[in-house]
């Protein structure tokens, strides 16, 4: 098996693995019989896919040992996870419709129910799926949970292998944190359900705790496109600057689509709370650690467990070092067939050094399933206590390896409750059902895995506004581009300046209330022509009730013919702690005179230069006399960056007829452009024909420049100085008023422009 073929499994195992994540968390769209095949065909496939690659992995490989096992738990997790999803939606439909749920555990064959199943449109594809597998494996045959898993038709909170969530019928996105080192990983997984490639796909973080963590990496992660199908990771690192980490990371992911409408999905926040993996741990003397306990403030919890005391003991003697605790001392007491036990910790904050001492006392019969855990911890900052006793908690109620304390997975669970011998695949301990039990009875864990939170995609709020998008590089912002929710608008303009496009977003707070974590971020432009400068998210702490905040974007050109659409996403949180999304109208750029220098040179050396170039052009009538439109061309053309070669005027039988050539080059390829405007018609009238064409070396420039063109020669501007008029001034000119140039001072009245 080559390199590539490896990483190809790996990529369709990660696929399957996301597949299971996505099975039963958006209830309009359940269908019993189609979730469970996918659960079955998804893990089945995925196991299988991981069977190849062990036989390819050599025990010394260490670091693909550990890709390896990182997929497998993850499969058992989420296979697990969906099974407990479409149990409890299966339970919530039966309830709902007043079928009977069975109360004992059956075995059923899932071939066979779907066979019996009225509704044939799903039936055949369902069958095929199944029919697939191999007839030796025993994954279509399930025996069904007991109903007294479920109460009130909901899995309780300590099945559930994942926090559901709605998901996109489009995109999926989900959320996950890593501990590196001592960093924080946030990583978002984006799935596209599409049956096209999307683009742009931008990853921004809205807000996270700034108190205790620092975002080490750019507010903002992009990817040019997403195949269809396919699925991407980014990742965030975050610094932690406390002990004790608590607080939301909230994310959006934002898409153009083929038909390039912009669309947000809202990742659940991710909810972090982390003491333990900040700690380490200190060596100190029992009187030190009484003392602390005596001195320092404190808090404790009591925690009924479904484990045998004993093994709890055993466990927390595995467990507190793992999260960097000295461990003190460990007692334990058998009276009158009752186990009484104590362990106490103690550690330091790696950034603060403030100590943490915990108690931890067992209590619990010798031969019983269950016992009393009650954690006690004292310590410099009581901040850092409900978050301790949480891990604490949390770690000492789960299935690990008694010797290294690594975490089982559902699989190797239900492999040592069967009675099988289970060694560790990381220290290569034997497991055994003894080593759990005190009892004919099996503990229950409250969780079978690590807090997992997915992500939803939100209403991406999204209103129809029907003002034309701009195609002017110097439109200022306007209320016509504002898209108002509860009271927040947003605004969007761009000018060039300096031979640099100036892109600001304005946003408004208009409600009854502040707004937080206002993240601006450029979700499109024309990356083939600009490039942005800096980071492409802007983000502000808060905006007040009826205060605004204007963040600029700069775009360079990198060549001398832009084109193309400028979009922004607006995101914010509310009093609720509810995210929002606003997508700015896009904002379209064509440009090429703005790119333009002017190039010196001889009429004959223009003519032989257009023999070279390709060319086209365009004729259209106009509502002006032909002498007054040609002396606005001949303002016109130098001030959109072109040389004047020649003019060349002659009136016949009153007809005039005027011809005005430039010449420029792009000032980043140095690709050539010429021009050539004529201008005829009646000398006493107020209609002309006007002819432009353009020439080139680069043909995509072509017909950007007459369109530019034929803008500005039908614009108003000062006949001595070619100044543009304001609207105001157009119109008191078009009133008989004389005005003065504002540029030249020059008179200006109707007579001027109009015969």
């Amino acid at each position: 098996m080559t390199r590539g073929t490896t990483e190809e499994l790996y990529h369709s195992i990660e696929n399957r693995i996301i597949a299971l994540r996505m099975v039963a968390v958006d209830e309009t769209d359940f269908i019993y019989e189609r979730a469970l095949t996918i659960v079955f065909k998804e893990n089945y496939e995925a196991k299988q896919e991981l069977k190849r690659i062990a036989k390819r992995i050599n025990p010394s490989m260490l670091e693909k040992q550990e890709r390896f096992y990182q997929l497998d738990d993850e499969r058992s997790f989420q296979s697990r996870s969906a099974w407990m999803r479409v149990r409890r939606l299966r339970r919530k439909q039966m309830l709902e419709s007043g079928e009977h749920f069975p109360q004992r555990a059956v075995v059923f064959d899932i071939p066979s129910q779907v066979e019996n199943q009225s509704d044939s449109k799903q039936k055949t594809a369902l069958l095929a799926e199944l029919k697939a597998l191999p007839p030796n494996e025993s994954l279509p045959i399930v025996k069904s949970l007991t109903s007294e898993v479920f109460e009130d038709g909901h899995a309780p909170t300590e099945s559930a292998l994942a926090i559901e969530a709605s998901v996109s019928t489009e995109v999926f996105v989900f959320a996950s944190l890593d501990m590196v080192g001592n960093r924080f990983v946030y990583k978002l997984t984006i799935k596209s359900c599409l049956e096209s490639i999307i683009t742009d796909v931008t990853s921004t973080i809205v807000a996270y705790p700034k108190e205790c963590l620092h975002l080490s990496t750019d507010y903002v992660k992009v990817q040019p496109r997403l195949e269809i199908g396919g699925f991407l990771n980014e990742s965030f690192v975050l610094t932690p600057t406390k002990d004790c980490v608590e607080g939301n990371i909230v994310a959006v992911v934002s898409y153009v689509d083929h038909q390039d409408e912009v669309h947000t999905v809202q990742v659940s926040p991710y909810i972090i709370r982390s003491v333990c993996d900040l700690l380490q741990p200190y060596e100190s003397s029992f009187d030190e650690y009484q003392d602390v306990f005596r001195g320092l403030v404190g808090g404790a919890d009591k925690i009924n467990l479904r484990w045998n005391a004993s093994v709890i003991l055993d466990k927390a003697q595995t467990v507190l070092p793992l999260m960097n605790f000295y461990l003190l001392d460990v007692q334990k007491d058998i009276v009158d067939e009752q186990i009484y036990g104590k362990i106490r910790g103690f550690a330091l904050g790696k950034y603060t050094e403030k100590r943490v001492a915990v108690l931890m006392k067992v209590t619990g019969a010798v031969d019983a399933d269950e016992c009393v855990a009650e954690v006690e911890v004292s310590g410099d900052d009581d901040a850092m206590f409900p978050t301790t006793m949480g891990e604490i908690a949390d770690k000492i109620d789960a299935w690990i390896c008694m010797q290294c304390g690594a975490r089982l997975n559902p699989d190797q669970v239900m492999e040592i409750e069967a009675g099988g011998v289970l060694t560790c695949r990381y220290c290569s301990h034997t497991l055994t059902l003894d080593l759990y039990c005190r009892s004919d009875q099996k503990p229950r864990s409250r969780s079978l895995s690590e807090v997992s939170v997915l992500g939803f995609e939100g209403a991406s709020t999204e209103l129809v506004d029907g003002a034309p998008a701009s195609t002017s590089t110097h439109a200022v912002m306007t209320s016509e581009s504002a898209k108002i929710i509860k009271g927040v608008s947003v605004l969007r303009g761009c000018e060039l300046v300096g031979g640099k496009f100036e892109y600001k977003v304005k946003v408004r707070n208009e409600s009854h209330s502040v707004i937080t974590n206002v993240a601006v971020t450029i979700v499109a432009y024309p990356r083939d022509s600009l490039t942005l400068v800096g980071s492409a998210a802007k983000v502000m702490s808060r905006i007040e009730i009826g205060g605004f905040r204007s963040p600029g974007f700069t775009f360079v050109p990198t060549k001398d013919c832009v084109r193309g659409g400028i979009v922004a996403a607006v995101t914010f949180i509310d009093y609720q702690d509810k995210t929002h999304t606003i997508h700015t109208k896009p904002f379209t750029i064509r440009s090429v005179c703005d790119l333009l220098k002017p190039v010196k040179s001889t009429p004959k050396r223009f003519e032989l230069s257009l023999e070279e170039f390709d060319g086209t052009s365009e004729e259209y009538e106009l509502d002006w006399n032909p002498a007054v439109l040609f002396r606005r061309a001949e303002h016109f053309l130098p001030s959109r960056n072109f040389y004047t070669i020649d003019t060349r005027v002659a009136v016949e039988d009153g007809i005039f007829s005027g011809t005005i050539r430039g010449y420029a080059e792009g000032k980043y390829t140095k690709s050539k452009v010429a021009v050539s405007i004529t201008i005829e018609g009646n000398e006493l009238e107020n209609t002309s024909v006007v002819k432009v064409a353009s020439f080139g070396s680069d043909e995509a420039m072509l017909p950007i420049t007459l369109e530019d063109l034929r803008k500005g020669i039908d614009s108003w501007v000062c006949l001595n100085c070619g100044a543009s008029l304001s609207s105001e001034q157009v119109q008191r000119i078009k009133n008989e008023e004389v005005i003065e140039c504002r540029n030249c001072g020059h008179s200006l009245n109707l007579t001027l422009y109009r015969k």
